[in-house]
């Protein structure tokens, strides 16, 4: 293969990991516009994805696809789930040495419980240049769909790029559209922020001492989660969302641990995060931020008496200018945040900060709260957790253990 098809140019090949011989089957690739990044296992064009790809595996083709967006990595997946042959693109950086990258590839493998005879995993060289990601992008598709003998359109975009592409006269014979469905991206549907006289009723209830922490729904996997079971969990989730607000919050429940988060903390410090803002009073920020396509928090949680997260480590930050935190050193900046930013008032917050993970059992936390939305999610909860839970919907009332 010329390693500068449209433009991409390709590592040399003692970067490339597993099975070159690969390269010598016929190939095939599964061909999807831009989805919502919230998808549903009801969706069409995940249905027909998980099925062309079983199609190339029945056939012994090799799948071309790649790593980072969720309608390559979807067929990625499935490849993986048919015990078929793959070859993926991963996009590095010019500066990145071979130990590192070989981190990442093993990462994929382990990510997806790919087996080396049955993939390759070829690097490609990332523009360096600000903004020039989503150009790059379309040089790798456009390798993959060079480099594929069969191609599978199933969700497009009239007008887009993949579209336009497979109109042109060498590209459109090697396309089957068995699998095509119309393009129709699903939307997600966030709750909304729930009434705080509502909740200020049901909070008087409870002796409150409390700090919370908040979940919301995520388009990653969750913290120490492989890539295979998300998607595994995405593809049979049918009419509702896998990693929604209340899912997350279920999934701490079972594994009664809050995980910690490097995203946007001190230093990228691994850390959990609590408020012992009022919930009533945290409403207002419960607010959607287009920049991450995602609300701030979601109206689901779990409250702990701030006695026990003391105990456990946690401290409540203190906020400062930041001139001031500039002055600070690395362990002290852990506990500090900057006042405002960009016209947000984080003080707001009253947030309390854990270095680490927060693990929890129900039977030294009897005073934990668990917070959803409908009684329908406080039933669910009850079932399998011996906790106070509260639905924070205007026609629920409290549930305590």
């Amino acid at each position: 293969m010329d390693s500068k098809i449209s433009n991409l140019i390709l590592s040399p090949e003692d970067y490339w990991l597993g099975n070159p011989q690969l390269l010598s089957k016929r190939t095939c690739a599964i061909l999807n516009s831009r989805q919502s990044k919230y998808p549903l296992g009801s969706e069409p064009w995940i249905i027909n994805t998980v099925r062309a790809v079983n199609q190339c595996s029945r056939n012994d083709l090799a799948l071309m696809t790649s790593d980072g967006l969720k309608t390559w990595e979807l067929s990625l997946w499935a490849s993986a789930e048919a015990l078929g042959s793959v070859v993926i693109l991963t996009g590095i950086n010019k500066n990145e040495n071979r130990a590192a990258v070989r981190t990442k590839q093993q990462s994929i493998l382990d990510n997806f419980k790919l087996l080396n005879q049955d993939t390759l995993i070829i690097p490609y060289l990332e523009t360096e240049k600000r903004g020039k990601g989503k150009t790059q992008w379309l040089a790798r598709d456009r390798w993959i769909i060079d480099n594929s003998d069969i191609l599978y359109p199933v969700s497009i975009r009239e007008g887009g790029f993949m579209h336009k592409t497979i109109g042109e006269d060498n590209i459109k014979k090697k396309c089957n559209d068995a699998y095509r469905v119309d393009y129709n991206p699903g939307k997600m549907v966030f709750p909304k922020p729930p009434d705080t006289e509502i909740i200020d009723q049901i909070i008087s209830k409870f002796d409150w001492h409390h700090a919370v922490h908040w979940t919301r729904s995520t388009y990653e996997p969750w913290q120490g989660e492989t890539k295979s079971q998300f998607y595994s969990d995405i593809v049979s989730s049918d009419s509702k969302y896998a990693r929604s607000a209340f899912r997350t919050l279920m999934n701490i429940l079972k594994e009664r641990r809050i995980r910690a988060t490097s995203w946007r903390m001190p230093s990228s410090t691994p850390m959990v995060s609590f408020t012992a803002a009022h919930p009533s009073s945290f409403v207002p920020i419960m607010k959607w931020r287009k920049r991450y396509v995602r609300p701030s928090f979601e109206p689901y949680g779990i409250a702990f008496e701030r006695n026990s997260l003391l105990k456990s480590g946690a401290k409540p930050i203190k906020y400062d200018s930041p001139e001031n935190l500039k002055t600070l050193n690395s362990r002290e900046r852990l506990f500090y945040q900057a006042t405002s930013d960009k016209g947000n008032s984080w003080s707001e917050e009253k947030e309390w900060r854990l270095v680490g993970d927060y693990s929890f059992d129900f039977e030294d936390n009897a005073q934990m709260i668990v917070f959803v939305m409908s009684d329908e999610e406080c039933f669910e909860v009850k079932k399998n957790f011996d906790c106070n839970v509260v639905a924070l919907a205007s026609n629920a009332k409290a549930t305590n253990r």
